[in-house]
């Protein structure tokens, strides 16, 4: 029995310890709670062997169902941590990855328990009642820890490692993300000269790595290719970012895009908005800070955003799975927008080990570095999207990124912007992220 229950948390603290990509260190309170469901379970197993001493076929039951149910369920741990593996990599099927699918895989590995259970309980009793009894009681109680008694033996340690700061709220945060937000926003530079400029406005709503990567690299290519520098506000949610970057919250974008909109010519420069995070089938941008809480970002939201500040040529990027949904509520004759999949899709590289997403990774870090023309830009990426996709073995289809390009935007844009930028004189060359870029390629 010690064995097996050694063994038992041995593989317990290792799958669960996979959940945390990071640094963490080990919780024995929180480890100790993970087990109240088991001490219900054993007054739950000592009453109903107890009723039904007569009927049980072994000397020891309680002790023997314990040993059974411990071996029994290792190959369910190691199912759970190829599924956490598979889902931190970014590849895990979107049909699983939605709400009907993870409640179908919750389902199998409740329907493995019960199997389980039933086995173990026709070793150890005669009577058939009993045996249902048992089996109930130990699918109800397990059902029931899982979602009442949940915790972890694991925590995310960051404080050893400086560059992984958590987010801690204060009055001190606050004030000190108002005065950033109001000096960046007055640091914008007007619009000045005979020719459009272009402004960019950067939206990373989700605490992961990959998005705040995401967010620098686009800041630094569209400075050196579109001349942003001096024009560009940048809001991210990443403990990291504290104290460099604006909160990325839907009350914070109506404020920089109002922002951007007064240092612009709002009939002649261009907006570049690119969004970057999780989406949902419902086409919803996900959003995570905690224990910020800040609403989820919707494109009837960003449409009406940008109608009232009045701008009136937009780029419109967004890297989300199922961001097609997007096209329809943003698309006008002024405005180009593209997104990472179509609305049936998910796209890939937003997982918690993944540098970019493929989306910003194949238009921004690589084909806008030899073109300032973003159709050209995004016809050249959706063959490395769909070729990367391929070889990471995505089973859910082909992503599909969308564009729609307004008419009076691609005039614009081809006359007077594209023009202007590639008749600019070449500038010293400029270090963006790892690479270096010359502004005139």
């Amino acid at each position: 029995m010690l064995c097996a229950f050694a063994l038992y948390c041995a593989i317990d603290l290792g799958t669960s310890r996979l959940a945390y990509p990071g640094e963490a260190v080990f919780s024995l309170w929180g480890w100790l709670y993970d087990w109240a469901g088991v001490g219900i379970w054993l007054l739950a197993l000592g009453w109903w062997f107890a009723l039904g001493a007569s009927h049980k076929q072994h000397p020891t039951p309680v002790a023997a169902w314990l040993t059974l149910s411990w071996v029994a369920v290792i190959p369910m741990q190691l199912v759970g941590g190829a599924i956490t593996l598979w889902a931190m990599s970014g590849h895990y099927p979107a049909a699983l990855n939605s709400e009907e699918g993870r409640w179908m895989v919750y389902g199998a590995l409740v329907s493995w328990s019960a199997l389980t259970n039933w086995r173990i309980a026709q070793a150890l009793m005669k009577h058939q009642g009993l045996k249902a009894a048992l089996v109930i009681s130990a699918v109800a109680i397990g059902i029931l820890s899982s979602f009442w008694l949940r915790s972890s033996a694991w925590e995310a340690q960051h404080a050893s490692n400086p560059n992984k700061p958590i987010l801690e709220l204060s009055q001190a945060v606050f004030e000190g993300q108002q005065a950033l937000f109001q000096s960046q926003t007055d640091a914008v530079l007007p619009s000045d000269g005979d020719t459009p400029q272009v402004y960019a406005l950067i939206y990373a709503p989700y605490e992961q790595d990959v998005f705040l990567r995401e967010s620098k690299m686009v800041g630094g290519v569209l400075a050196s290719r579109f001349g942003t520098e001096g024009r560009t506000l940048t809001l991210v949610n990443h403990p990291q970012a504290t104290k460099t970057q604006p909160w990325a919250t839907p009350a914070n974008l109506e404020r920089a895009v109002t922002a951007l909109a007064d240092k612009m010519n709002r009939d002649r420069d261009v907006l570049v908005m690119y969004l970057t995070s999780h989406g949902g089938k419902d086409h919803r941008l996900a959003s995570s800070h905690w224990p910020l809480s800040v609403p989820e970002l919707t494109a009837e939201a960003v449409r009406k955003m940008l109608d009232k500040a009045g701008i009136l040529y937009r780029v419109v990027g967004v890297s989300a799975c199922y961001s097609g949904g997007w096209i329809d509520p943003l698309k006008e004759a002024h405005t180009l927008v593209m997104t990472a999949a179509d609305k049936d899709h998910t796209s890939y590289g937003c997982g918690a080990l993944s540098e970019l997403t493929f989306f910003g990774r194949a238009m921004f870090d690589e084909a806008l570095r030899s073109t300032r023309s973003f159709e050209q830009a995004f016809s050249d990426a959706v063959p490395r999207i769909r070729q990367r996709e391929t070889d990471a073995g995505k089973d859910d289809g082909f992503s599909n990124p969308q564009i729609a390009v307004g008419a009076a935007f691609r005039a614009h844009w081809a006359t007077q912007v594209q023009g202007a930028l590639d008749k600019a004189p070449a500038g010293a060359q400029k270090t963006v992220g790892a690479r270096v870029v010359n502004p005139s390629n």
